[in-house]
């Protein structure tokens, strides 16, 4: 960047400059902090761009085009740059009842935990002569920090009223300036309040800023009354500007204020800038993770610790660079050494399988290694013996460890498919950590999707998300039952959305919000775009894999590429009995290989034959190709036990009395019922109506006609077979209904196989002139 005067150093250079400051120097020289809203951003708290962009997409669900258009271009709005209108948007968003915004603003603080970055802070704050820290933000991740993980007690300045209490020369304990104020005290959140610093601040920083190098982290420096109280103070110490990413991003208001006596340093990011720091001051550990039972936290806290232990796991997973890598294993237990080692290993499984067998040799006892390896076997090398093994070695050194009993109830679930033995699992984890959101998350998937007890399911999800609503995880699970189960689709997107907010590289999330835009929203260009974007982050997840081979297949009509993609999903997991059904719908649909079609048909059902959707689609094919009536019945019935809700079984079960078994009061039963399950389903809707005209039940035929019609959105062979029954039985459409069906005949529609001859006969009864011009229609579109 031409225009920036600050000279560039590098991470390295600073920590060495505050290490040497607080080792040598400690009385002459010292350095404070300035934090923004990205310093929080690990601690599950919203920052300014997230919070711009959810309240923006509110402002126009509840404000016309015209007044959006009028308001954007009054305050100069870009909607590729929310976050700088971000307090104008919270005015414009709030302006009925400010009080509710600053209560929601509450909700996220209330929910919010220090990230491992605060507590590296928190140590530094308490241990050297480096005491205070400037902020903008509302939250008190800072004290928290400090009260939990130091047992200090901080001065907290949460409003301009208590700056007089600053000690600015010799604090004697970690003071926190709060220059927004603490979100108790009626945050500034508005264009005017945070147009110029309170005078009160102003007086009382500046002898701090006169006495402290301040390094900025987390700030984007979009509010005035900071920026250019800073701006404005020329006699001050230099100012350390922190930045993640590209420095030219750095916005015009901090490069102006920046000179040449400040400096701008590209950082890994705020936990790990502290975790640096922390490590180059050589503080020992305030939690012996090694050995948790003999922490010094005292024992109501054990269990917070466990999960402290779990985060910097997680963390050392992501971090970036030898130097971070050193850093952290001077925290962790011995047996990470090994794990951080399989970690740099990743697509070699032999040499990461050595390693983990070498440092299991070395610490056999260490039930985290053992537990880890046991999903790298089940994960990447597919020995599902072998895992087994692992996991009950595993549970045999720590019986009660959630998070091993909780691994040992996924394996149950996914692969043994032992589900009453993955329960016992599931709720012994829930018994022994009951505030896990992730293993609250997966039970709610188990009671969804295995026991179909949506009520409890729902009841699991909706705590999971309350305990951590930020996880991304959890909201696209959420999301899939809100889809999947209780049809409330406007629900599901909005939940699909935060989804991948929170987490825009989840691979599963985007696939599965592909398959709603495809399924439900029947937007397929999205729906194509985002099933790529999935394949593009994870080529390997066979479910994508199979969902838009479904979607090349149904959608695209290119059925070599869909035969490719089912191929390759079942290379991936030739044990998924979704894909392994879908493939044999392929095949009969398609392909017209019946042997194959059945053979793929079975895998599927021995695979899950509890999956309703396969017993379904088995019934329909035993029904329809091998015309085996009884076994397509009793494979109707399997289905409808597992899933008694499910529309389409139901409304092909019913076609099978009406058309088969001639049993027209149980049909007519079972095409209600598919009805009351889902009312806008079109397939059923058309079906139903065929029923009621063959019948001569032409008055009460006509809305389920129309509803097929209305919810029918793309021409296909249901739409072909509606304007038959136009066509038979209602003379005034005639004309219309011929040049229709010439038309979709022309383009390919058919419906072959469909029986009209019921319609057909009815239609002579109500004496229809043109039989044989109807009859040869029925020929067009069947043969």
């Amino acid at each position: 960047m031409d225009n920036i005067k600050a000279r560039e150093i590098t991470q390295q250079q600073l920590i060495r400059a505050f290490v040497e400051a607080a080792k040598y120097q400690k009385n002459s020289i010292r350095f404070g902090f300035i934090l923004g809203a990205g310093a929080s951003r690990n601690s599950n708290i919203p920052d300014g761009v997230s919070l711009s962009k959810k309240w923006y997409e509110q402002i126009k669900e509840d404000i016309s085009p015209d007044e959006l258009k009028m308001w954007s271009h009054e305050i100069n709005l870009q909607e590729n740059d929310l976050a700088s209108k971000y307090t104008k948007i919270f005015e414009k968003r709030f302006e009925a009842n400010r009080q509710v915004g600053y209560q929601e603003l509450q909700s996220y603080m209330d929910l919010a935990r220090p990230s491992i970055g605060y507590s590296f802070l928190a140590q530094i704050l308490d241990e050297t002569n480096n005491k205070f820290v400037i902020t903008t933000n509302f939250d008190t991740m800072t004290e928290d920090a400090l009260f939990e993980f130091r047992k200090s007690k901080p001065l907290v300045l949460g409003h301009e009223l208590l700056s007089k209490y600053i000690n600015p020369v010799s604090p004697s304990r970690p003071t926190i300036v709060k220059v927004h104020r603490d979100f108790l005290f009626d945050p500034y959140n508005t264009d005017q309040e945070i147009k110029k610093l309170d005078e009160h601040w102003q007086d009382a920083l500046k002898p701090i800023l006169l006495e402290n190098n301040m390094i900025v982290l987390g700030y984007a420096g979009n509010d005035d009354s900071l920026m250019n109280y800073l701006e404005k103070t020329e006699d001050k110490k230099p100012l350390y500007w922190c930045f993640v990413g590209n420095k030219n991003n750095l916005s015009e208001k901090i490069t102006k204020l920046l000179t040449e006596k400040d400096f701008i340093i590209k950082i890994d990011g705020f936990d790990e800038l502290m975790l640096n720091i922390n490590d180059s001051l050589n503080f020992p550990p305030y939690i012996d993770i090694k050995n948790i039972e003999e922490s010094q936290i005292v024992k109501d806290a054990k269990l917070y610790a466990k999960r402290y232990k779990n985060q910097i796991e997680q963390f050392s997973g992501k971090l970036k660079g030898s130097d971070n890598k050193e850093a952290i294993k001077k925290l962790l237990p011995s047996w990470w050494a090994y794990q951080l080692e399989v970690n740099d290993k990743q697509g070699d499984s032999i040499e990461q399988n050595n390693i983990y067998l070498e440092g299991i040799a070395k610490y056999p006892t260490s039930y985290e290694l053992i537990s880890n390896y046991a999903i790298f076997l089940q994960m990447s090398k597919k020995d599902y013996h072998k895992a087994e093994k692992y996991y009950k070695k595993a549970l045999e050194l720590a019986p009660n460890e959630a998070t091993v009993n909780e691994n040992y109830a996924l394996f149950l679930r996914t692969i043994i498919k032992d589900y009453d033995e993955a329960e016992k699992y599931y709720k012994k984890a829930l018994e022994l950590d009951p505030v896990n959101a992730n293993n609250i998350g997966n039970y709610a998937l188990f009671l969804h999707e295995i026991r179909k007890d949506y009520d409890e399911a729902e009841k699991y999800h909706k705590k999971a998300l309350e305990l951590d609503p930020t996880n991304a995880i959890n909201n696209g699970n959420y999301a899939l039952f809100l889809h999947e189960i209780k049809k409330d689709y406007d629900e599901a997107e909005k939940y699909y959305k935060k989804a991948i907010e929170f987490d825009p590289t989840n691979a599963n999330n985007i696939g599965n919000y592909a398959l709603f835009l495809h399924e439900i929203r029947k937007d397929y260009d999205e729906a194509e775009k985002y099933y790529k974007k999935a394949l593009e982050l994870d080529p390997t997840n066979a479910i994508n894999n199979g969902n838009y081979a479904l979607f090349l297949r149904n959608v695209l009509k290119d059925y070599n590429e869909a035969e490719k993609y089912h191929k390759k999903a079942l290379e991936l997991d030739p044990t998924n009995a979704i894909n392994n059904g879908n493939y044999a719908l392929f095949l009969s649909r398609v392909e017209e290989d019946y042997d194959e079609a059945e053979k793929y048909h079975k895998k599927a059902l021995e695979l899950d034959p509890t999956n309703a959707i396969n017993n379904g689609n088995y019934a329909l094919f035993l029904h329809e190709i091998k015309k085996d009536y009884d076994e397509a019945e009793k494979y109707y019935k399997i289905a409808l036990k597992l899933d008694p809700k499910n529309s389409n079984i139901l409304g092909t079960y019913a076609i099978f009395l009406n058309t088969i078994k001639k049993d027209y009061n149980e049909a007519e039963k079972y095409y209600k019922k598919a009805l009351e399950v889902d009312q806008n389903h079109a397939n059923n809707n058309g079906n139903y109506a065929q029923f009621l005209l063959q019948h001569d039940r032409k008055k009460e035929a006509v809305k389920y006609l129309d509803n097929a019609f209305a919810n029918q959105t793309e021409d296909n062979e249901l739409i072909i077979e509606l304007w038959f029954y136009k066509l038979a039985h209602f003379p005034e459409s005639n004309l219309v209904a011929k040049e229709t069906i010439d038309e979709l005949l022309k383009r390919g529609i058919k419906s072959v196989g469909w029986d009209f001859d019921e319609n057909i006969k009815q239609a002579e009864k109500e004496g229809v002139v043109d039989i044989d011009v109807l009859k040869a229609y029925a020929r067009l579109i069947t043969e």
